[in-house]
């Protein structure tokens, strides 16, 4: 079991945002906010690793923060949070994870059990 903390991430509803025809895109793209959080973490859990070796099997994952907002909705924190734990190379896939708890909790950051 490996626990990290990482800056909380953003809400699934500020991930992506509508293509316009400056940015040369079609659909949805991602947002700078999401981007600018997204190597952050990815930074943060690189530095807790301490050179442990990408997960490839079944995991369960525990995500605890304090909640941002009154309004903030827990199932919107998940998939960035996952989506980091990927990119940092903590598990190669976020189909991995087999069993997922969140909760809101009264300690700083994301604090994340895998």
């Amino acid at each position: 079991m490996s626990v990290y903390t990482i800056t909380v991430p953003p809400s699934a509803n500020k991930l992506y945002r509508n293509a316009t025809a400056r940015d040369n895109a079609k659909g949805r793209i991602k947002t700078a906010a999401y981007k600018r959080w997204r190597d952050l973490a990815a930074w943060e859990l690189k530095l807790q690793r301490n050179g442990q070796e990408t997960m490839t099997g079944p995991v369960a994952l525990s995500i605890t923060l304090r909640r941002p907002h009154p309004l903030s909705d827990l199932s919107n924190i998940v998939k960035p949070t996952e989506d980091a734990l990927q990119s940092a190379g903590v598990f190669k896939n976020d189909r991995q994870v087999s069993h997922l708890t969140a909760a809101w909790a009264d300690h700083d950051g994301c604090r994340v059990t895998v």
